[in-house]
Formats: structure tokens, C-alpha cells, sequence
């Protein structure tokens, strides 16, 4: 089972990694679910990634 982290700092970035690879799944998903390539699917997902749109910061408030 895996323990609740304490360490706030790290469970912020934990928490900024999760987005941008959840949301960069679900796009991948999406354009799969369109019927399109994969090698497509896959380009479009790499331009996200290394793209400025997946700057999807956690809400810091829910540090305090």
C-alpha cells in the first residue's frame, strides 16, 4: 500500500508530472479513438510535450 506523502514539495512536482502525463494520455487516447495513425497520434503528442501548452501548474494553496 503506498504511504501518504508528507513532504509537500515533492508532491507538488509529483503532482505537476501527473498532469501533463495524463493529459498528453488522454490526447494520445482521443486521437486514437478518431481512428488516427499511431505514428500521428504519437507525433502530436511529442509536439504537445515539448510544446508550452502542458505548463500545468498544481494550485500552490493547496500547500498551506
Amino acid at each position: 500500500m503506498i504511504e501518504p506523502s508528507h513532504d509537500t514539495i515533492n508532491l507538488y512536482y509529483f503532482n505537476h508530472k501527473l498532469l501533463v502525463a495524463l493529459t498528453t494520455g488522454l490526447l494520445y487516447v482521443a486521437l486514437r479513438s478518431l481512428n488516427c495513425n499511431k505514428i500521428i497520434a504519437a507525433t502530436v503528442c511529442f509536439i504537445y510535450l515539448i510544446s508550452g501548452v502542458p505548463v500545468i501548474w498544481p494550485d500552490p494553496l493547496t500547500l498551506l
